[in-house]
């Protein structure tokens, strides 16, 4: 609907029909956020105006309108499509319009219950944009409360470790990450079963961080059984599937196992490409490690050209200071050095 349509139709309600209106509204938004498909990314991107008509004006009204429960179970599912494509302004409006309407602390999670998933999306949104340490401090005090909150086996418990584990894996902390998301996957194992897309994942995340350790081998291991589950359980173009993919391109390629490795980049970067378009992040990523592949094949003049054409493209949607783009600066800057001739960069 145009959003002179929404504005036209909102004048012409009192505000007992607009608060009705609201809660219709977020409902079929919110409900439509709950299964995951293929086509689930380009869906969410198509919420996106009637997010924006939900979401505009004053939030606070919408806390009077119906009850608390359902209002903020329709804002956090709202907040969830917003992380999913990368809405960021958007998000962080609703997360401070949550915050202030509860006179909570953005980085000190409360012991509400309520609140939780709240400061989980804001830890995720810290990294998505690279404020890894920020991300870390953060789900450290929500993975505290959650454990006295919530029983050992509880989604939103688990949910929370495996982000913190992420978190240190991305600061280093490899042997605390390492840790954490072992008892995570062992647990996700017990209570949703082996072949679960939140086991699978969380499996990933522990084949990542035995890479990042240099356990190459046994890293690609634990790629190669999930992937094969995945690819039953879910298809091979499923963003797990895919996400397990470049994980073990990754550790092929971290043992010069060259042409596996470029025979997995090229068809996650395809794949990627067609399903979530040519700037999605996932999509950057993939080319960056494509661009390394052919660097380490010899292949100097189309490995330049691929990694500047990502490192272009990052600056534009994650910004020059975000740490994808600074590790594709410094991989292309090492390419450069190499060359007797430095390539002109084109503008974007």
């Amino acid at each position: 609907m145009h959003p002179l349509v929404h504005a036209w139709a909102k004048d012409r309600q009192n505000s007992d029909q607009q608060a009705r209106s609201w809660l219709n509204a977020g409902g079929i938004i919110a409900l439509s956020n709950l299964q995951s498909s293929l086509f689930q990314w380009y869906f969410q991107r198509m919420l996106r105006p009637h997010l924006h008509s939900l979401l505009a004006g004053d939030l606070a009204g919408a806390f009077s309108g119906g009850p608390e429960e359902m209002i903020l179970w329709i804002l956090f599912r709202c907040g969830q499509i917003l992380l999913q494509i990368l809405a960021d302004a958007e998000l962080v409006e609703l997360l401070n319009h949550v915050f202030q309407e509860y006179k909570a602390d953005p980085m000190i999670p409360t012991p509400l219950s309520k609140l939780l998933p709240f400061y989980r999306l804001s830890a995720n949104h810290c990294l998505n944009t690279g404020r890894y340490e920020e991300a870390s401090g953060l789900l450290e005090r929500i993975v505290k409360i959650g454990n006295t909150m919530l029983p050992p086996g509880h989604p939103d418990r688990l949910s929370s470790q495996h982000d913190l584990a992420r978190a240190y894996r991305r600061v280093k902390r490899l042997e605390e990450a390492y840790e954490l998301e072992r008892e995570v996957a062992e647990t996700m194992e017990g209570t949703l079963g082996p072949n679960d897309p939140s086991t699978l994942m969380s499996e990933t995340e522990l084949a990542l961080i035995l890479g990042d350790r240099g356990d190459y081998e046994e890293a690609e291991k634990v790629c190669r059984r999930i992937l094969a589950v995945s690819r039953r359980a879910f298809g091979v173009r499923h963003p797990n599937t895919l996400t397990t993919m470049a994980a073990l391109a990754s550790m092929l390629l971290s043992q010069k196992k060259l042409e596996e490795a470029e025979e997995l980049n090229e068809k996650i970067l395809e794949m990627r490409k067609m399903l979530l378009g040519a700037k999605h992040p996932d999509t950057l990523a993939s080319m960056a490690n494509l661009a390394l592949t052919f660097e380490h094949q010899g292949r100097k003049t189309e490995a330049v050209e691929l990694m500047m054409e990502c490192t272009q493209l990052q600056e534009l949607v994650l910004g020059a200071e975000h740490p994808d783009t600074l590790a594709s600066s410094a991989n292309l800057q090492s390419l450069f050095n190499t060359k007797a001739e430095r390539p002109r960069l084109s503008s974007i």
